[in-house]
């Protein structure tokens, strides 16, 4: 009996350690995307940095009603005067399929933390989700989840999807197309999708 427990008790263990090694299929193009995202907002004047201190869900998302859909693609290539590239949109919509890991490989200025994904899904599931929120996470202003990065074939476009939840009624969704110029990535055009 007892050498069963220590059996299970060992691989208990080891699986606990490796789940602390899961290892990020998102790849480092993918965040420099991310990280020229946030020079962006940091070089604004939207942003004082030193007051701002932000939650990073722990894995990609996109809300299933803001998915890129075909009216969606359409109302985004009116909205911006261009078409978007068939394979921008595929990678997008490829890799947005499912969720993904996201590691701590974000370069910024802007205090932040990475939360899990599934403890915030808990915490809003609350009618008090906001005061509970503010509880656990005493210094976070706002909750940023991103999407996988959809990259065209020369990886010279792309496009993401970001939420931003900062209180009771505070928030908003965001597609963002950047454009990879001398190595960074500059926001070239942005659609606001939802916001209350």
């Amino acid at each position: 009996m007892r050498f069963k427990f220590a059996v299970i008790f060992f691989f208990t263990i080891a699986f606990l350690l490796n789940c602390n090694k899961i290892e990020s299929n998102i790849p480092p193009n993918e965040y420099a995307v991310y990280n020229d995202f946030f020079n962006h907002i940091t070089e604004s004047d939207e942003v004082e940095i030193d007051s701002v201190s932000i939650a990073i869900l722990d894995s990609t998302s996109i809300r299933k009603d803001l998915s890129l859909n075909i009216e969606r693609i359409t109302m985004l290539q009116k909205e911006w005067g261009f078409e978007l590239s068939k394979e921008l949109i595929n990678d997008f919509i490829t890799k947005n399929s499912s969720k993904h890991f996201i590691q701590d490989h974000f370069e910024t200025e802007l205090k932040y933390q990475i939360v899990v994904t599934n403890e915030i899904d808990e915490i809003f599931k609350n009618s008090f989700s906001w005061l509970i929120f503010e509880e656990r996470f005493t210094n976070v202003k706002s909750i940023l989840g991103f999407s996988r990065v959809g990259l065209n074939t020369q990886k010279d476009k792309a496009l993401l999807f970001v939420s931003i939840n900062c209180g009771p009624l505070c928030g908003s969704t965001w597609f963002y197309y950047l454009e990879n110029v001398d190595n960074k990535w500059i926001l070239a055009h942005e659609k606001m999708l939802t916001v209350s």
